[in-house]
């Protein structure tokens, strides 16, 4: 999680990888947060507010996401959880 956060932050003044020359940094952890929820809704695991905050409702979610996947229950936005809930929209490495 934290090389995916320092990859947005230190793209975030890179054109070639944004097509900004916006040289201010992306609350990375909101953003992967916020995606995170969006996908947890979809796949209707709560109706959570894409806030980039994780709440009870959050957790809730995240918790029930982990045990019907078989993953370690952590209640977190662990890189395992992330890899299942969000395929191909965060960065890989």
């Amino acid at each position: 999680m934290k090389d995916l956060i320092n990859q947005l932050n230190t793209s975030g003044s890179d054109v070639s990888t944004t097509g900004s020359i916006n040289t201010s940094t992306v609350d990375a952890q909101n953003l992967v947060t916020a995606t995170a929820q969006k996908a947890l809704t979809k796949l209707g695991y709560g109706s959570l507010k894409a806030d980039g905050v994780v709440g009870s409702g959050t957790r809730k979610a995240i918790t029930a996401f982990q045990r019907a996947n078989k993953l370690h229950v952590t209640g977190e936005l662990d890189a395992p959880t992330l890899r299942l809930l969000t395929p191909g929209k965060l960065a890989s490495h």
